[in-house]
């Protein structure tokens, strides 16, 4: 978010970041996470902390400070590799990842700390996203479904109508929180109407 650093992570579970302010592009720190392949990263919004989740053998995930790697909170309640992770850009904050065992884990901190799991999609979860304002989290799943819930207690509001044929892989919000942008295996991306639940636009791809 302050447009000084980008994160990469990679099969090993390796996390580096980079200083990307002038020409060197130095790697400021380098942090084995988890013991598998990593799947998502996401910064807080004062690029303090880093969520990384993904395929590990015992923990599937990290939350930390993104210039010493020491913990600031604990990812857990997934019984199945995490395949998406998001942070709450607007305090109070709070974190969201999915997982292949079909649910979406609630966590509030920091530390953060595990509150809840949401249960609502009956295949893989493929991507978590708050919107910027902070007020309602979407998710996106292998059901063709999307849901969304209260960016803050992290109840359910509702659900996009079912328009996609195959799974919803990724999920993208405009700035105002009041659009939504999915992509699906039917090779379309669609422009939801939040508010009303209804796309307005739908882009077909080869």
């Amino acid at each position: 978010p302050s447009g000084y650093y980008i994160a990469s992570g990679d099969v090993s579970g390796t996390v580096r970041i980079w200083d990307c302010v002038g020409t060197d592009r130095i790697c400021k720190l380098e942090l084995n996470v988890i013991a598998g392949a990593i799947t998502d990263i996401a910064w807080s919004d004062d690029s303090k902390r880093l969520c990384v989740v993904g395929d590990g053998k015992e923990k599937f995930g990290r939350v930390f400070f993104s210039d010493s790697g020491a913990s600031v909170g604990e990812i857990s309640g997934a019984s199945k590799k995490l395949t998406t992770c998001d942070i709450k850009q607007t305090r109070p904050y709070r974190l969201a990842t999915g997982s292949e065992d079909n649910s979406v884990q609630w966590f509030e901190g920091p530390p953060f700390k595990w509150k809840k799991n949401i249960t609502d999609h009956s295949r893989f979860v493929n991507c978590v996203r708050f919107n910027p304002p902070g007020t309602i989290l979407a998710s996106a799943g292998q059901d063709k479904q999307v849901f969304l819930y209260d960016g803050k207690t992290g109840e359910k509001k509702g659900a996009l109508a079912e328009e996609h044929k195959m799974g919803v892989y990724s999920l993208s919000w405009n700035a105002q929180g009041t659009q939504l942008l999915t992509c699906s295996g039917d090779k379309t991306c669609k422009i939801w109407d939040v508010e009303a639940q209804k796309s307005i636009t739908t882009l077909p791809f080869p």
